[in-house]
């Protein structure tokens, strides 16, 4: 193999070296693409797997792609390299229960970094605390009710109509206290109709912890990620990634395709008010590479936005950039629960990122972690669906 292998300075940062051998599964998958991008930076020698036959959706820094069929092969080639990454969302769970099963038997001659990409569906279920008034109290400010011509305050009864002010101030009209109940209405703000907002949760959270159903499996996996700790040169890591986006779209392509085509499908389940966790997928590679460059002490780091969107904000946006033709209406869960990306939009998760994706850096992120998603441009939507 030649060269030396990547090397952790005092400072525990890997430094990057032309010998880091990186495996990624998959390499052809929807992540995967940005995952080996921003792990180009670290190393020129990056092998994987693919999952279809079309090689061009091979990144083209992928040196060497190595037939999953051929196990044995297979199994030699990513225990003998210094970085193993297995995006869960296009894996074969068989065989990445093989590979988990065999490094934790095997005595590797070299330090290997295993990195598992999640999902937040992992968290579905998890028992959430929930904000009092005076937590919630920006995100009221943030929220703006239909008001009358003329605002509220000391002045919101005459500008809501200068007839109803004059009779809450005039005593032959009911007296005093009469008045003041009226004025009091009059000036009356309408309700928030949202619900109470869940406590955000963070990466130290990850023990608590519950999925949905369809997830289940998934927390298995990530249970047996985190169990290689207990081998002497294994470092494992778990990356939860929040819905993703960019780079051609995948989860919500559905959404995209019903807009561009003016389907009448668009819809918002519930009252639309839950939060959906969202990440860009260069974002989410992003935090890969830096898990292994820092080698964190934490085994679980959540790859999400700080946006808190809601289900009703991402719906509304595709409808608005697109110029629906029609009103976004709410059907009930219970007339929804077969619809496509039902699971998915009815999640209602806030989450805090990992404290990687929040330090500064040098470069800017792909999407403003700080903004969360946005529609696409109809360019865009045109490439998706073509």
């Amino acid at each position: 193999r030649g060269g030396a292998r990547a090397a952790a300075p005092s400072g525990g940062r890997v430094r990057a070296t032309a010998a880091m051998r990186i495996f990624v599964n998959n390499v052809d998958g929807y992540m995967a693409g940005a995952i080996c991008a921003d792990l180009r930076r670290l190393t020129a020698h990056i092998i994987g797997t693919r999952k279809g036959a079309n090689l061009e959706l091979v990144p083209p820094m992928v040196r060497k792609v190595v037939p999953r069929i051929e196990v044995r092969r297979l199994l030699k080639t990513i225990a003998a390299c210094d970085v193993v990454v297995y995006d869960l969302h296009d894996a074969d769970l068989e065989e990445l229960e093989l590979v988990l099963r065999i490094l934790y038997n095997s005595e590797l001659s070299q330090d290997l970094t295993f990195i598992l990409v999640s999902s937040v569906g992992v968290w579905a279920r998890t028992q959430r605390e929930y904000e009092s008034p005076e937590e919630a109290a920006p995100a009221e400010e943030a929220w703006q009710p239909e008001t009358a011509m003329g605002g509220t305050g000391s002045g919101g009864a005459e500008g809501a109509g200068g007839e109803a002010g004059e009779e809450a101030a005039d005593p032959a009209e009911g007296g005093p206290a009469e008045g003041g109940e009226k004025g009091d209405s009059a000036t009356k703000e309408p309700q928030d109709p949202r619900p109470p907002r869940p406590k955000a949760l963070r990466s130290e959270d990850y023990t608590r912890r519950k999925p949905a159903p369809k997830f289940q499996e998934w927390r298995t996996i990530e249970t047996l990620t985190l169990a290689l700790k207990e081998r002497p040169r294994i470092r494992p890591y778990v990356v939860c990634s929040g819905i993703p986006y960019g780079n051609g779209e995948e989860a919500f392509l559905g959404l995209f395709k019903a807009a561009w085509q003016t389907r009448p499908t668009l819809r918002v389940i519930g009252e639309g008010f839950n939060t959906i966790p969202l990440v860009h997928v260069r974002d989410a590679a992003r935090l890969i590479r830096r898990v292994v460059e820092e080698k964190p002490g934490l085994d679980y780091h959540l790859a999400v936005d700080r946006g808190d969107t809601s289900q009703r904000e991402i719906i509304q946006a595709v409808a608005d950039e697109f110029g629906i033709p029609y009103e976004v209406r709410s059907v009930s869960i219970a007339e929804a629960i077969l619809a496509e990306m039902a699971d998915m939009l009815t999640l209602d998760l806030r989450l805090e990122p990992s404290p990687l994706m929040v330090e500064p850096q040098p470069e800017q992120p792909a999407a403003a972690a700080e903004g969360g998603a946005a529609a696409p441009t109809e360019e865009e939507a045109e490439g998706q669906t073509a």
